[in-house]
């Protein structure tokens, strides 16, 4: 079930007719008929379905769920209605036909589903490798999509967008409308052959390209800007020579948390804080030799904002909104680095704190990314600077805080009890003892 590299696949790519960049909005008929033989290789083959114990339960609750979900009586109309329904070739027929890509996708995510979970039992047609068929199968289906530039991938029980993985609306757009320029033409074949050894799943060579693509991207903008080129114009070399000629390459300041609280704010909603210290680094002297440096000497940062988003291990990153500052800052730039402290906020309905609890599913932490901006003024000069801060809160501490934001407060478990008095209170006590800290005891 491994994607083989036949020679028609070699030299179309080899002529560079493959997809440039992820697709969202089509399945090609190849790539459906390439997943069917993946359901016949691992869920069971139309006889199979029809006779043996695994498939014949499997195909059935894959078609039984779609026609539940659409409000149908069947996915495809049987051509004779008085024969015995095969189930298969109804999901099949289906899936070939229907133009809707998400509701083909819906087929896939159920149908890999039973391949991840259903078919790794031992019963599932008595076989010995059971594990490693359903792993390649997996693997299979995002070769697949890969190969056909299909931008969709079976993850976690899930078909998912991969376009926060490859950043394909943020930075592939974007940098293949920059590389069209005609001075960008060798970065932007580069930058195409990535794209290529990543779709046939070639890392290393991927990666390769990549440099070389930023390497010429770097090279292409110091001989247009008249910047002397290094010796060595490695990527580091030339990164360096970016940030000794424009103001805006020079790192004024670092962030870390130093804390993360919760509480509750106005109405139902909570307020999330996260305390952040700034060390602002020094700014160099200029003497005579460095006086037509860029740098500004002294600079002053103000207007603190930006945005926080949040993922936990079973679901993507989700934007939580607008963080706030607690107070008007204002930094001035020095000679000698030093350290200040920050408060920053965001207010959160307590839909959203549900949302995370669901996605959390009481297991793990949170690992949250503040995206923060600011106003720099310099020279007459206004500029923007960004920072970002990564870091991760365990389960204990965001129990802690959810208690501090009153989550248990809005919430009402109802769990059975027996009726007799003695069982009652013995119910009760074994309930109180195994109650997590973050769930109110109204028992």
């Amino acid at each position: 079930m491994a994607i083989i590299e036949i020679y028609s696949k070699r030299q179309a790519r080899a002529r560079g007719e493959v997809p440039d960049v992820y697709t969202y909005d089509d399945l090609p008929p190849q790539l459906r008929v390439q997943i069917v033989h993946i359901w016949m290789d691992t869920l069971g083959t139309q006889n199979e379905a029809s006779i043996c114990e695994g498939p014949k339960k499997a195909y059935p609750d894959i078609v039984n769920t779609l026609c539940k979900e659409y409000g149908q009586y069947f996915l495809a109309a049987p051509q004779d209605p008085f024969a015995i329904r095969d189930y298969f070739l109804e999901m099949v027929t289906f899936f070939e036909r229907e133009q809707n890509v998400e509701r083909a996708l819906d087929v896939i995510e159920l149908s890999f589903q039973a391949i991840d979970i259903e078919t790794r039992q031992p019963r599932y047609l008595s076989r010995q490798n059971a594990n490693k068929i359903a792993d390649d199968a997996i693997a299979t289906l995002n070769g697949c999509f890969r190969e056909h530039g299909i931008g969709y991938r079976y993850s976690d029980g899930h078909i998912i967008r991969i376009d926060s993985e490859f950043l394909h609306s943020e930075a592939v757009i974007p940098a293949l409308r920059l590389l069209n320029q005609t001075h960008y033409a060798g970065a932007q074949e580069e930058f195409l052959r990535a794209h290529t050894h990543y779709r046939g799943g070639h890392g290393k060579e991927a990666l390769n390209e990549c440099l070389k693509a930023f390497e010429s991207v770097m090279k292409t903008i110091c001989d247009r800007r008249r910047w002397t080129l290094p010796f060595r114009p490695t990527a580091n070399a030339l990164i360096q020579v970016c940030f000794d000629n424009t103001c805006q390459g020079y790192q004024i300041a670092t962030l870390r948390r130093h804390s993360f609280s919760g509480e509750q704010g106005l109405g139902h909603y909570a307020r999330l804080w996260f305390g952040i210290e700034i060390d602002i680094i020094a700014t160099p002297a200029r003497d005579s030799a460095a006086s037509s440096s860029p740098y500004p000497v002294h600079m002053t940062i103000h207007s603190v904002g930006g945005n926080v988003t949040v993922k936990t291990r079973r679901r993507p990153a989700v934007n939580l909104g607008h963080i706030n500052i607690d107070r008007p800052l204002w930094i001035n730039t020095a000679p000698v680095s030093r350290k200040q402290q920050i408060s920053m906020f965001v207010d959160l309905a307590p839909g959203q704190i549900e949302a995370l609890e669901e996605s959390r599913n009481g297991e793990g932490g949170l690992d949250f990314a503040l995206s923060i901006a600011a106003l720099t003024e310099y020279n007459g000069t206004t500029d923007q600077a960004y920072e970002s801060l990564l870091f991760s809160v365990n389960q204990s501490d965001w129990l802690n805080v959810l208690t501090q934001i009153g989550y248990s407060d809005f919430l009402l478990f109802e769990i059975p009890a027996p009726m007799s008095a003695t069982a009652d209170a013995d119910y009760i006590g074994h309930l109180r003892s195994r109650t997590p800290a973050h769930i109110a005891r109204a028992v």
